[in-house]
């Protein structure tokens, strides 16, 4: 009698399967070695149409492949010019409107979901004490603007863009503040966030060096 010789580790569970599927079509196992029966199977295995099901998985598989290798080529979202550069001039009317007392035009910038969270008289005051503290303004720059896409924290979807400035007064050196932005469907920009944080001089002459960086590292001053 010949004896079979089953293969050994994860190829002897091919040659199990093989044998199951001479017994089950009621062919007798032929005495070949398994190199021969693991050929035999494949052959068969690749001649044999595969069932409907089969197919609907072997698509179903190549669909979700097909999906996470396009995913991965997606262009990430980007400004375009024409969005950097009037994000760029609706920060700078705001804050100049509050600069000379405009405070209708500046509030009209919010959304109107931020309007009806401000006391507008509390706002307004804080706009008056500060220009009554720092005086003229000398310069203002825009330190960093970001684009965001869907941000997972806001509760809003869409385009955001956080624009962070720092400005220089006659009794101000340190002023350093953000304005967030939200981009609406007909592609306008309303008002939802604001920040800013000063020093005046006079509080700043009593603090070294070290002090003054540790405060601007607290309000957020961007270089």
């Amino acid at each position: 009698m010949v004896r079979h010789h089953p293969p050994t580790h994860v190829n002897q569970r091919i040659y199990k399967v093989f044998c199951y599927h001479m017994i089950m079509t009621k062919r007798a196992l032929p005495p070949i070695h398994y190199h021969g029966a693991l050929l035999v199977f494949l052959l068969a295995l690749f001649a044999l149409p595969l069932p409907a099901t089969a197919t609907q998985v072997l698509a179903k598989t190549a669909d979700s492949v097909l999906a996470k290798e396009t995913s991965g080529t997606e262009q990430k979202w980007e400004p375009s010019e024409q969005d950097q550069l009037k994000i760029k001039l609706l920060s700078y009317q705001y804050l100049q409107a509050k600069d000379n007392g405009e405070f209708d035009a500046a509030f009209s910038a919010f959304a109107e979901s931020t309007k009806s969270a401000i006391d507008f008289k509390k706002w307004k005051y804080n706009i008056v004490l500060f220009n009554a503290n720092a005086g003229a303004k000398i310069y203002l720059t825009f330190t960093r603007i970001s684009w965001y896409e869907n941000p997972v924290k806001d509760p809003v979807s869409g385009i955001f863009v956080a624009v962070n400035y720092s400005g220089v007064f006659t009794n101000v050196d340190i002023q350093c503040g953000s304005l967030m932005w939200h981009k609406k469907i007909d592609g306008n920009f309303e008002l939802i966030r604001e920040e800013q944080n000063y020093i005046d001089k006079s509080s700043q002459e009593k603090l070294n060096a070290n002090d003054i960086n540790q405060v601007k590292a607290k309000f957020g001053c961007l270089n």
